[in-house]
């Protein structure tokens, strides 16, 4: 029994340390909608201006050892900011984040597609005096595509990103959905 289970402990550390693992993280930028309850909110608060960043992290293994498949964990979130509400110097911001699994793909050595979908929830804020936001949870995926701009283990992800999550307000009653679509620039590692 004792053998066994060393031979069983030799083959997982020697498959982990041959392992082909995977791991990018970077940050992008580009054009959101977010709503609650179908309306828009920049319209609703006259929001005179607004940007939405995206910032993300994956991790993955290479489960069949090709260097084209990763099956991924992702921590992905977008910050939906708007500025100059109802012609004052406060802002909102509504942050909707994704934490789950996903899958990278290259059909060619440099083109990545990648998808993840799971839980979201969000983290509200704003700078408004003795207003509180309302957070929630709910679900969220993740699309994009980019050009792998390195060789060998590490490079240079340039690519396009859309991300949807839709949660549903723990102390209030609603829905708060955004939509984001831009460009990103990552760090990706390989090997």
């Amino acid at each position: 029994m004792k053998k066994a289970l060393f031979f069983v402990l030799v083959f997982f550390v020697a498959a982990s340390l041959s392992a082909q693992w995977y791991f990018d993280g970077g940050i992008g930028i580009g054009g959101a909608s977010t709503r609650e309850d179908g309306k828009n909110i920049a319209t609703e608060l006259r929001a005179d201006s607004e940007v939405a960043v995206d910032l993300g992290l994956k991790i993955g293994y290479d489960f069949l050892g090709t260097r084209q498949m990763y099956l991924t964990g992702e921590i992905s979130g977008v910050g939906h900011r708007f500025a100059g509400i109802g012609y004052s110097n406060y802002y909102i911001q509504c942050n909707s984040y994704l934490i789950g699994p996903g899958f990278v793909y290259y059909p060619h050595q440099m083109v990545q597609l990648s998808v993840a979908a799971g839980l979201s929830y969000t983290a509200n804020q704003t700078d408004i005096p003795y207003f509180r936001i309302a957070d929630g949870n709910g679900f969220a995926f993740n699309l994009s595509g980019a050009a792998d701009l390195g060789q060998g283990n590490s490079g240079l992800l340039v690519g396009i990103k859309y991300h949807y999550a839709s949660n549903d307000y723990e102390s209030i009653s609603g829905t708060l959905e955004t939509s984001f679509f831009g460009v990103f620039a990552r760090y990706r590692f390989r090997n």
